[in-house]
């Protein structure tokens, strides 16, 4: 069995140009974007008399942490693993950063 499709009229007062709507539409289309455009080159007016724009500002003084200490007998070793033969790993050891003995069974 074949739908109908809906076919609805709309009523003449939304489908008809009034007055009302050539101001709507005057207003929307043509008046506000020249506003806007007005208000943009008024505030970049502003902007350039406040001061150069092409320079950045100057970042603002942060306090400066101190910075860590560390002692001179201190040594960090690569993260690298070391298979031995029984299939367990071994790790760097410090002072040298030689693999560590495989244990034995």
């Amino acid at each position: 069995m074949k739908k109908k499709p809906i076919s609805r009229k709309l009523p003449a007062e939304l489908t008809t140009v009034t007055t009302t709507s050539r101001i709507v539409a005057l207003t929307l289309f043509i008046i506000l974007p020249i506003l806007g455009f007005m208000i943009g080159i008024r505030y970049q007016k502003t902007l350039t008399e406040i001061g150069d724009l092409s320079r950045p500002m100057p970042a603002p003084e942060a306090p400066l942490s101190p910075l860590p200490t560390y002692d001179d007998n201190q040594v960090a070793c690569t993260m690298d693993a070391k298979v031995c033969p029984d299939g367990s790993y071994v790790g760097r050891v410090a002072p040298t950063c030689d693999f560590s003995a495989c244990p034995t069974n």
